[in-house]
């Protein structure tokens, strides 16, 4: 990597966390409200849901493709 290229490679690594944990977080949500007749407005969104999914795939697998080497700051 030149210099100065990391600030950029860490704010796309962001963002691709950022993404792919929207889209579990997403399937997620559609799991446990597709079996519901009612649905909580304030506990099946999915801020509520990507929060869940953070927290639980902070330090898992599925976000293994993260280059350990941006992860510095965390």
């Amino acid at each position: 990597m030149m210099f100065g290229e990391g600030e950029t490679a860490r704010k796309l690594q962001h963002m691709g966390e950022n993404f792919q944990l929207s889209q579990m977080a997403a399937v997620r949500l559609a799991e446990d409200t597709i079996s519901n007749d009612t649905i909580n407005e304030y506990a099946h969104t999915l801020e509520q849901y990507t929060r869940k999914v953070r927290d639980e795939m902070h330090d898992s697998e599925a976000l293994s493709w993260r280059v350990k080497v941006f992860l510095s700051n965390e």
